[in-house]
């Protein structure tokens, strides 16, 4: 049991890694003064901003650890150099300079860890503006990383979440880490400066049997802007490449070869729906995961034996903490039926992003059906024997019998001809007179018309499928 008395709480970390902060950074600086936990220490990490902080952490936190390098090392690096400053912490709290949190959150997360004997805890995340609104309580995880929302961005907090315990991951605004289990997983991947740091760390830390969990008594504001306004303009095209970095370091053969040609497929697909339809920036985004990888997989190697060497949970049970690929879809489709738009998570758009691959490349395939399927119809014409009469040579006559009051067919007839005449007319003009391809269009044509009314009929039923 957690003792809350100050004389025998253990040493708490907090590890602030800020560069060129706005305004956002003071209040951050004020919640940790403000915690109730009194066995507290703050590091804060300078990545080379161009002001330094020293003034304004001195003058809010005065007995503060101000360490400054000339070099960003990114967001993971400057978090294992902070744990090293400081000697003797039971636990680290690594933070993002735009997250404040509530005076008692830090007592909360400690209390929680020593609780459920978690390894990895995280807070309740709720707007910088509107504490009213949820921002995150933990993230789940598909078989290939890509992260998965346990509540919706946006909604009103009325306590309905606050049973969720177990999660995959702790979004990397904050986060509490037993020191011991930091030490063995080896602290951060460094070469995930930022996006997916979070996703790795807390995977890494399940691979040696340690649990993620979310304490929601614990209650932290986030900016976010720390990660998705300042510095990188792509995050997708990094969150790609560490996604498959943390999957291939973390999933053991065979199991991993699986994976990773099911995420080739992914990666193919998405890259022929994004150049179908104009996004080559995507298409690049998708390309460069691989490269990147190919490029670092020495130290992937080396990352992966180290992992090997201390494993202790197997790919079955990751597995079963993992929610299934459907889910981030159907997460973004009942945020859109809600009028809701996720604010600074960039993985679910991607989750968006993927649906629209699949509806693409799903119409692509319809497509191609449809041609081969008609391609006798195309070469060769429509059959005239046992089916359709000759049509005249030239446009001209189909106007002349549509406009005349008497109908030549059969022995003839004083009827008005069909506004199929016309049509077929205004048709011919397009193939240069060639009425007969201008029938065979007009056949052809009505297969996507025919594909177009089932999906019309069926849409009242549910369901994208």
């Amino acid at each position: 049991m957690f003792d809350t008395d100050p004389a025998t709480q253990p040493p708490v970390v907090a590890v602030v890694v800020t560069r060129d902060p706005g305004d956002w950074f003071r209040r951050c600086l004020e919640s940790l003064a403000a915690q109730s936990y009194e066995n507290l220490s703050v590091v804060v990490v300078d990545a080379a901003s161009a002001n330094p902080v020293e003034p304004l952490v001195t003058d809010v936190v005065g007995d503060a650890v101000v360490h400054r390098l000339e070099v960003d090392p990114g967001f993971a690096a400057g978090c294992n150099l902070g744990a090293g400053l400081v000697e003797g912490a039971a636990f680290y709290l690594f933070c993002h300079d735009d997250v404040a949190l509530e005076p008692d959150a830090v007592l909360s997360l400690v209390a929680e860890a020593f609780r459920t004997n978690a390894g990895v805890v995280g807070p309740k995340l709720v707007g910088w503006e509107d504490p009213d609104r949820l921002v995150a309580m933990g993230m789940g995880a598909d078989r290939f990383g890509s992260p998965v929302p346990m509540v919706e961005s946006g909604e009103l907090d009325q306590g309905q979440h606050d049973a969720i315990s177990e999660v995959f991951f702790i979004p990397g605004s904050a986060t509490l880490v037993r020191a011991d289990l930091f030490a063995a997983i080896n602290g951060f991947d460094p070469v995930i400066r930022s996006h997916g740091e979070d996703l790795d760390l807390c995977w890494r830390a399940r691979v040696l049997g340690a649990s993620v969990v979310v304490a929601p008594l614990a209650v932290a504001a986030h900016g976010q802007v720390a990660r998705y306004v300042r510095g990188d303009t792509r995050p997708r095209r990094r969150q790609l490449r560490h996604r498959q970095r943390t999957l291939r370091v973390c999933t053991k053969a065979p199991g991993r070869w699986l994976l990773v040609a099911g995420l080739a497929a992914v990666t193919t697909l998405d890259a022929i729906a994004s150049a179908v339809t104009g996004r080559f920036a995507r298409v690049g985004d998708a390309v460069g995961a691989w490269v990147w990888n190919l490029q670092n997989r020495a130290s992937l190697r080396a990352q992966r034996a180290a992992v090997a060497r201390s494993r202790a949970v197997g790919n079955r049970d990751i597995g079963a903490a993992q929610v299934p690929s459907a889910a981030r879809f159907r997460s973004v489709a009942r945020q859109r039926a809600a009028g809701a738009t996720p604010v600074g998570t960039t993985e679910v758009a991607d989750a968006g992003a993927v649906w629209r691959t699949v509806s693409v490349v799903g119409w692509v395939v319809v497509g191609v059906v449809l041609l081969a399927g008609s391609r006798n119809l195309i070469g060769d014409g429509l059959p005239v024997l046992g089916g359709f009469v000759a049509l005249p040579g030239a446009p001209g006559a189909l106007f002349a019998g549509w406009w005349e009051p008497w109908r030549a067919v059969g022995v003839g007839s004083a009827q008005v001809s069909p506004p199929v005449d016309l049509a077929l007319g205004l048709v011919s003009l397009v193939t240069l007179g060639a009425t007969g391809a201008a029938r065979t269009l007009a056949v052809l044509a009505t297969l996507p018309v025919a594909a177009l009314g089932v999906w019309r009929l069926a849409a009242p039923l549910g369901g994208p499928r």
